[in-house]
């Protein structure tokens, strides 16, 4: 195992950070067309969902899931200037609730009522722009290089659910080597996956692993840079390939897991308030 030189955790956090694409909104305009916008907080002050929306040509389309389920939900919808109106479908393609809103203020809040189509139960939601990214409305991560929405979202939910289970050899097959990790305190270089399994218990120490079991495996960022598992920039994976581009595989390249950084990956996301 050897050490690094201290220039390469400065490489590590560039290469993994200047992925997040932020809100590339123009002034004057609250959505972000031809892109996807993400979207997080809360129906009925409660309910934490989070919210992927495509807007193109005054339509939109998209989803949402709730945070404690992690299981999207189809949405279609309209925008005409601020106001907002989407549909909701339940697994038979039936609309099953109607989000009525507007976007508004400098932190693009969107806000409104969410109404049943079963029971006409009501409840006001609020969301906040969390950041927008390129891709195409039938495959989140084209410009990663994904051939689909769903091979990258099974990788990184079978990473995560390996990872809290603690299964250390499946976890070590995803790693692209070698890869620089901190191990007590000190960033390393792992060129083996026995090291990486021998090594598995401090790389994912216990505030690290609390802080991966806050990422969302589907709805993720993403870019020609790679694909952002976890808002705050937990793991970062990447397609590489050898020889031919058709031959790509999808691997974990950067395991942010500096101690330093644990604080601001278990804090709670910042609300703004309405302007």
């Amino acid at each position: 195992m050897k050490r690094l030189l201290a220039g390469a955790l400065v490489f590590l956090f560039l290469v993994a950070f200047t992925g997040v694409a932020g809100a590339g909104i123009v002034p004057g305009q609250l959505l972000d067309v031809g892109r996807f916008n993400e979207y997080e907080g809360t129906i009925d002050g409660q309910y934490k969902i989070r919210m992927l929306l495509f807007p193109q040509d005054n339509k939109i389309v998209g989803n949402y899931f709730y945070e404690a389920y992690e299981t999207k939900i189809k949405l279609t919808g309209v925008y005409d200037g601020d106001n907002i109106t989407l549909y909701e479908y339940d697994d038979e393609g039936t609309v099953a609730g109607v989000f009525s809103g507007a976007v508004a203020g400098k932190w693009h809040i969107l806000s409104g009522v969410w109404q049943s189509k079963k029971d006409d139960s009501r409840y006001n939601f609020r969301l906040q722009l969390a950041g927008t990214f390129p891709g195409r409305a039938d495959n989140i991560y084209i410009d990663a290089g994904a051939r689909s929405t769903e091979e990258v979202e099974r990788f990184a939910r079978e990473l995560k659910d390996d990872i809290l289970n603690k299964n250390k050899s499946r976890v070590a097959e995803k790693i692209h080597l070698p890869i620089s990790v901190f191990v007590d305190g000190q960033l390393v270089e792992v060129t083996s996956r026995q090291e990486f399994i021998e090594l598995f218990d401090k790389i994912f120490y216990y505030d690290y692993v609390k802080a991966i079991a806050k990422c969302f495996p589907l709805n993720m960022s993403s870019s020609y840079k790679g694909i952002m598992f976890g808002d705050k920039g937990q793991i970062w994976l990447k397609y590489v390939f050898i020889g031919r581009p058709s031959n790509a595989k999808l691997w974990v390249t950067a395991l942010n897991n500096d101690p330093k950084d644990m604080a601001y990956f278990l804090q709670d996301p910042i609300v703004h308030a309405a302007d």
